[in-house]
């Protein structure tokens, strides 16, 4: 079926003003970019008095659209509705709010289609700036067109598109269990008292890459790098990368191999650096960005990367990276430095062992759940894609 198509900007406000008074007493939600999920939910803010936030933040209301507008943000999905706890919304400079016209679109349509990947790549393609400050202009979204069916049409496309994001988030909810089951083994691991040492002191080090992305006809063939939302989802996406360029030879030591425990040092959201996941199954040609660490182990290691993995996830460990990660503009990012630093207590080898013989097969079932995922992914993608068409 072909449906009419329409701008953005001709159904839905771009940017747009309050459209009332706020009283600097009264309460409003404030969100950081933090706050909003690459899985396209947003926190309920924190309330605050608008005295507080009414200068230098954007401003929106609950439900508005609210897209990251910085790299790596928006390339890594930053695109949500509000859903606050007060009418009126504060937060940071780098959203665009995208404000739809009721009465001609869906919020939750125009919401999957913004999310899809086919919109999301012409959008990076539009980005202007400078390296690690790229952005992608309102003027994008005002011209972009999209298929426009009639609203209750709308309505069951986006119903469709929700009950496929539902399915892919119980997945996830089953691989967060599973993570509990295996922080919990670890814990017991852990618990046998010891003088605390750093990573550094245990033999742990880290190397990375170089981002470098092929744009047409200057796209190596097989040649990929990774970006950060391979691993930042909590198990490893190969299909999160980018074609590197003809031209670039990468050294062997950037090449990503199986059984690679990966880290990552940078990301829009403070919850997802340091988030550590393995390669597996890993595409011949993957290649190290350089927000992304490969762990390495020096000869005589104190610790086994299993044990590693799952110390990263670990509250001691989240506290110091929100504590020691710095930058700023909707990028954090931690260096090896101080990573490094990081102090704990380590058991002994034959705990370590028998930690890793109990979590292989909780490693089983995740890496089962984590390939059910990667299809749901794949099935979410195309019906975004084929709602972009004017085909779901």
């Amino acid at each position: 079926m072909t449906f009419a198509r329409a701008r953005v900007g001709d159904i839905a406000q771009i940017n747009p003003r309050l459209a009332y008074d706020v009283a600097d007493i009264d309460s409003v939600s404030f969100l950081g970019m933090a706050d909003v999920s690459e899985l396209g939910w947003t926190n309920s803010g924190i309330s605050r008095p608008y005295s507080e936030v009414k200068r230098g933040y954007t401003t929106f209301i609950n439900g508005d659209l609210l897209v990251a507008k910085i790299t790596p943000c928006f390339e890594n999905g930053k695109i949500a509705q509000a859903v606050l706890d007060h009418e009126t919304g504060v937060g940071s400079t780098e959203f665009h709010v995208i404000r739809p016209d009721s009465d001609l679109v869906d919020s939750r349509y125009l919401l999957h289609v913004l999310r899809s990947p086919a919109v999301r790549r012409a959008g990076e393609a539009r980005m202007t700036g400078s390296a690690g400050q790229k952005r992608v202009p309102a003027s994008y979204f005002g011209s972009l067109e999209i298929p426009l069916p009639p609203v209750p049409e709308q309505r069951r496309i986006a119903a469709v598109l929700d009950q496929a994001d539902n399915l892919r988030e119980k997945r996830r909810r089953a691989l967060a269990l599973l993570d509990e089951l295996a922080d919990s083994l670890f814990l017991e691991c852990a618990s046998t008292p010891g003088t605390p040492l750093s990573l550094k002191d245990c033999g742990v080090w880290f190397s990375s890459g170089k981002s470098v992305v092929g744009l047409g006809t200057s796209e190596h063939s097989s040649n990929r790098v990774l970006k950060v939302n391979a691993v930042s989802t909590g198990h490893f996406v190969p299909a999160a990368s980018k074609s590197l360029p003809l031209s670039y030879s990468p050294p062997p030591s950037h090449r990503v191999c199986d059984g690679d425990l990966l880290f990552t040092r940078a990301s829009g959201s403070i919850d997802l650096i340091g988030v550590s996941v393995f390669a597996l199954k890993t595409p011949d040609g993957m290649y190290l960005p350089d927000k992304l660490w490969r762990v390495e182990l020096s000869a005589g290691s104190l610790v086994s990367k299993p044990f590693l993995h799952a110390l990263f996830r670990q509250t001691d460990f989240r506290s110091f990276v929100e504590t020691e990660a710095s930058g700023s503009s909707g990028v954090r990012n931690i260096s090896q430095s101080n990573v490094a630093r990081f102090r704990s207590s380590i058991p002994s080898r034959d705990a370590q062992r028998l930690f890793t013989r109990r979590t292989e097969e909780i490693d089983g079932a995740r890496d089962s759940m984590a390939r059910e995922l990667d299809a749901l992914d794949g099935l979410f993608a195309s019906l975004q894609d084929r709602a972009c068409l004017g085909e779901l």
